[in-house]
């Protein structure tokens, strides 16, 4: 639920030392559909300035720093953990020391770079799939269902 992450991001970076200040979101392609959602989710509790990247790679983060920057915010929430990248990436390169970031999608990245980002539930997700094919497998005319997972967050204190 790319909303869903969207809205507790903006909840997280609203409850951490950015509060209710400059706000900013580095958000991914804007013909993908994932980063409009994403980023309605943060509008749903907040008033960003949005910022778009060519597409979802840390070097288009870092391209786009440049951007965020100029807003001078306080709170920034990358729609992907590589973005979050590449931003911390321009930074650190500029001698800024960074607002608070928060990424998304808990990619392999996020744990060193000591980003607090939002992870979908991939475990759930999995086992959400096998328990209903199993079930589909059994009882091959039972009704279809719907399952709601819920993103959550993983907090890594430095970058917050």
């Amino acid at each position: 639920d790319d909303f869903a992450g969207g809205a507790l991001a903006a909840d997280v970076l609203r409850r951490s030392r950015s509060g209710h200040a400059r706000l900013v979101v580095l958000g991914g392609p804007e013909s993908d559909r994932r980063s409009s959602d994403r980023i309605a989710g943060f509008r749903s509790r907040a008033r960003p300035r949005v910022v778009h990247a060519a597409d979802w790679f840390a070097e288009s983060g870092k391209k786009a720093a440049a951007k965020v920057l100029d807003a001078r915010p306080q709170g920034v929430f990358a729609a992907n953990d590589r973005l979050a990248e590449g931003f911390l990436t321009a930074c650190r390169s500029r001698g800024i020391t960074p607002p608070a970031v928060i990424g998304y999608d808990d990619a392999p990245i996020a744990e060193p770079l000591g980003l607090t980002t939002i992870a979908l539930p991939w475990r759930d997700l999995a086992t959400a799939i096998a328990d209903r094919a199993r079930a589909r497998l059994s009882e091959p005319d039972s009704a279809a269902c719907t399952s709601l997972l819920q993103p959550r967050v993983i907090v890594r204190a430095s970058t917050l």
